[in-house]
């Protein structure tokens, strides 16, 4: 049997064993620690803001479709809006203007009042038509029995039988309860003309109260529902006091000095220079 193979073992087995000692005892490489320079930067904050656009062209310029507020009633101006200027865009249906519209409100109150105290006065005029109804049926009463009582009366002193000073009383007894009655009918009659009054006047309220509101109604401009607007050039400012005047051509009111004029984004007409037409002549003789 040969031994000589077994003998190389054991060194190989201590030169593993040494090598696997060696790596579990050997440290990783060596770490150097070190910070990146910092770099200087600048920080803004980002703020949103409405711009104002601007565009630079040559040529002529007009706006597509123009639209000119004008002021249906008078009144101091006490708003405007703050993009009210030329240039700036306004969307649709912004309110841009507002009247002071205390003196509509005042009439507004007003003619409420009215209309109230016709209210009132119409239901007391049923009552006094049926209290004098009442009387007058009570008197008519009283100026049969006076009738019934001077016939008879009348009867007795032709026969002797009373004085004549008697049937002189019954007399003026019939008279009065037919004065009366007389009174209470004319009265009764006056019922329907002042019913036409109250009705006239309640017709006069209601279109003093549909006025009012009409007026609060104008009392604030606000630009069309069909398209936003750029403002042109506009003459009102807050303190302005308008006046409407009576309507010219198209227009329904116009007011001196006119209200605002917003206008839609104006579109180039021409992108060109404009030439001239030449002159033709004659020659000279």
């Amino acid at each position: 049997m040969r031994l000589a193979p077994l003998l190389a073992l054991p060194p190989i087995a201590f030169g593993i064993a040494a090598a696997v000692w060696m790596i579990a005892s050997e440290h990783g490489p060596a770490q150097v620690e070190g910070e990146a320079p910092a770099l200087p930067v600048r920080v803004l904050t980002v703020a949103e803001e409405d711009i104002r656009p601007t565009a630079s062209a040559w040529g002529n310029l007009r706006a597509a479709e123009t639209w000119v507020a004008v002021a249906e009633v008078q009144g101091e101006v006490i708003w405007r809006h703050p993009d009210l200027e030329p240039g700036r865009l306004i969307p649709a249906e912004t309110e841009v203007l507002r009247i002071d519209p205390t003196d509509y409100e005042l009439a507004l109150t007003q003619s409420r009042a009215d209309l109230a105290a016709l209210a009132a006065e119409a239901a007391q005029l049923t009552a006094e038509a049926a209290n004098t109804g009442r009387i007058l049926d009570l008197e008519r009463a009283r100026l049969a029995l006076a009738e019934a009582d001077l016939t008879r009366t009348r009867t007795l002193a032709e026969q002797g039988t009373v004085p004549q000073s008697r049937a002189d009383e019954a007399e003026r007894a019939t008279l009065l309860a037919r004065r009366t009655v007389a009174e209470l009918e004319n009265t009764l009659a006056l019922i329907p003309p002042r019913e036409a009054r109250i009705t006239a006047q309640v017709a006069w309220s209601e279109a003093a109260i549909a006025r009012a509101q009409r007026s609060l109604a104008h009392a604030t401009l606000a630009a069309p529902s069909a398209f936003s607007a750029r403002p042109g050039p506009a003459a009102a400012t807050a303190g302005r006091f308008f006046r409407p005047v009576p309507p010219r051509g198209d227009a329904r009111h116009s007011a001196n000095p006119p209200a605002p004029a917003p206008r839609t984004e104006p579109r180039p007409a021409a992108t060109g220079p404009r030439r001239s037409p030449r002159r033709k002549g004659r020659p000279g003789g």
